[in-house]
């Protein structure tokens, strides 16, 4: 089961992870594109934590819709095999606990009984 500091890391290793596509020469040009097209609505790590100390009842509206875009990307890299040994040791541990398709009605489901930190809590980690 994933807790909710382990969601919050794996959501902030996406965007470096999204970064890391963007650089990778061995994915073809269009994942390379649509990583950088993700990367322009994805959550910043300052936007994460703004959004745990909000105690928000939800994700602000696009957050969920982005965090699917770039699952969906990261499915398909991991599942097609590609990519640089770097890019895919990145994958393998950004997806142990990123959020599944649906992010924003899991976080809404989680939230449903309290507030948006019982699906998302800070890590202490964030920079």
């Amino acid at each position: 089961m994933t807790m909710p500091d382990e969601r919050f890391r794996s959501i902030r290793w996406g965007r470096e992870l999204l970064e890391t596509i963007e650089r990778d020469m061995t994915l073809p040009s269009s994942l390379r594109e649509r990583s950088t097209e993700i990367a322009k609505t994805y959550p910043t790590n300052q936007q994460l934590v703004q959004v745990v100390e909000s105690d928000a009842r939800e994700l602000p509206v696009g957050f969920g819709s982005s965090l699917d875009n770039a699952r969906r990307l990261f499915d398909e890299i991991q599942y097609g095999g590609i990519g640089a040994p770097d890019t895919r040791h990145h994958l393998r541990y950004t997806l142990r606990h990123f959020p599944p398709m649906g992010a924003s009605e899991a976080a809404a489901s989680a939230a449903w009984f309290g507030r948006l930190k019982n699906w998302i809590a800070r890590d202490g980690d964030e920079r």
